[in-house]
């Protein structure tokens, strides 16, 4: 297996640790990750790929924690969210990503943002 894949698979057994109530595993990704955009893609592909509901539960709040404490997004990340709200994802999940709208970009892609906004609305 190679390092990227033990990492991933250390990271989602972190995640996975999730009781269902504390953060504390999602605090401890927060911190551990590196603060880039491409951590965030890797996170969405995360939530869409991983094993259990606590890992994408996980793997959305770490976004959301990272977009709220200043992590730059770039404007792919836009359709890269909307993309996952379409996924089968659990409640809080979703709501993690909801909660991330109002921190992605407002560029080109950014405009995707407004439809779905308004859809939500309806």
């Amino acid at each position: 297996m190679s390092r990227r894949g033990r990492d991933v698979g250390a990271l989602e057994e972190l995640l996975a640790s999730f009781d269902g109530r504390h953060v504390e595993p999602f605090r401890r990704a927060a911190e551990i990750l590196p603060r880039t955009g491409d951590t965030l893609h890797a996170l969405l592909a995360l939530a869409a790929e991983g094993s259990t509901d606590a890992t994408a539960v996980g793997a959305t709040w770490v976004v959301k924690h990272l977009l709220e404490d200043g992590v730059e997004a770039d404007d792919a990340l836009v359709p890269a969210v909307l993309r996952r709200l379409r996924d089968p994802l659990p409640d809080d999940a979703a709501l993690h990503l909801l909660q991330c709208l109002p921190r992605l970009p407002r560029g080109p892609a950014g405009r995707e943002t407004a439809p779905a906004v308004r859809a939500l609305e309806r």
